[in-house]
């Protein structure tokens, strides 16, 4: 949702510190629906991974990784109660 989000701002470049290989878009953005791939060739998006020191990128992955499981019961919970 977040990268559907992006691109439907219009933001040009788009920088990230740590893939998400367990739900993130961004290594399969080339698999997404047509409709998202022409917005984004049409708004110029340029996707990357930031240029930043392996501190933080490390930092960034623990700060996701810590909150995960929390992260993913709620939604699990979330959606048992509809």
């Amino acid at each position: 949702m977040c990268m559907t989000r992006i691109i439907f701002s219009g933001i040009g470049c788009i920088r990230y510190l740590c893939p998400d290989d367990i739900g993130g878009m961004v290594q399969r953005r080339h698999d997404m629906p047509p409709i998202f791939l022409q917005l984004t060739m049409r708004q110029q998006q340029r996707w990357g991974v930031a240029d930043c020191p392996a501190e933080l990128r490390q930092r960034a992955f623990d700060t996701w990784n810590d909150s995960r499981e929390a992260l993913d019961a709620a939604v699990v919970k979330r959606s048992a109660v509809r």
